[in-house]
C-alpha cells in the first residue's frame, strides 16, 4: 500500500512539473486570454491516458505502471483546478464585455424592432393599394 502511494505521488509530481512547463511554454507561443496551455495539456493527457490503458492490457504492464503513469502522471498533468481556475479568470474577462453591451444590445433591439414595424406597414400599405 505505502508502495503505491509512493509511486502515484512521485507520477504526480512529475506530471505537474510538465504540466507547468508545457501550459508556460504554450503561452509564450500563443499570447492569448484563452488558455491555450491548458488546453494543450488536457488533450495530450487524455491521450497519454488512453495509451497507458491501451498498452498496458496489450502488453499486460504491472498495476504498479499504470498506477505511476495513469493516476499519478496524468493526475498531476491534467489537473482540474487548472481548468476551472483558468475558466474563472476567462469569465472575468467576459464579464467585463458583457457589462458594456448592454446599451448595444438595447440599441440593436429598438433597430430591429424598427425595421419590424416599418416592413410590416410596408406590407399592409402594399396589400391594400392591391385591393383598389
Amino acid at each position: 500500500m505505502n508502495r503505491y502511494i509512493i509511486l502515484v505521488g512521485i507520477g504526480g509530481l512529475l506530471g505537474s512539473i510538465t504540466r507547468y512547463l508545457i501550459a508556460s511554454f504554450t503561452t509564450q507561443i500563443i499570447p492569448s486570454t484563452f488558455p491555450y496551455g491548458t488546453f494543450a495539456v488536457n488533450i495530450t493527457g487524455c491521450l497519454i491516458v488512453g495509451m497507458v490503458f491501451r498498452l498496458s492490457e496489450r502488453f499486460d504492464w504491472i498495476p504498479e505502471w499504470r498506477l505511476f503513469l495513469a493516476t499519478g502522471f496524468c493526475g498531476g498533468f491534467t489537473t482540474f483546478s487548472s481548468f476551472a481556475h483558468e475558466n474563472i479568470l476567462l469569465l472575468h474577462q467576459l464579464l467585463k464585455y458583457i457589462s458594456a453591451v448592454p446599451a448595444e444590445r438595447e440599441q440593436f433591439i429598438k433597430n430591429r424592432d424598427l425595421f419590424i414595424h416599418v416592413c410590416s406597414a410596408l406590407g399592409r400599405l402594399r396589400f391594400e393599394e392591391s385591393l383598389f
